[in-house]
């Protein structure tokens, strides 16, 4: 069974950091695809002796535009990831 969940990506000094919106778990790796890839075993790790939790919930993900917001210096990307 595949499963879809929302990941936010962020450029932090010299990592990516991906974290999973809906079950807070995050990861990190050299470049975007490394973040994924350790995010997916981060996830699958979570749910190893556990059973998902399918019920859909309402997501709704905007952007906010300021000025050094939170002291970020570097763009937010956001996709989905598939187990």
């Amino acid at each position: 069974m595949k499963v879809k969940f929302t990941v936010v990506i962020q450029k932090e000094e010299n990592w990516y950091v991906a974290k999973c919106i809906e079950k807070n778990v995050a990861s990190q790796g050299k470049t975007i695809e490394e973040a994924l890839d350790s995010l997916k075993e981060a996830l699958e790790l979570y749910y190893e002796n556990g059973e998902l939790d399918l019920e859909e919930k309402p997501l709704f993900i905007t952007a906010v535009e300021g000025n050094n917001i939170m002291g970020s210096k570097y763009p937010v990307s956001y996709c989905t990831v598939t187990l």
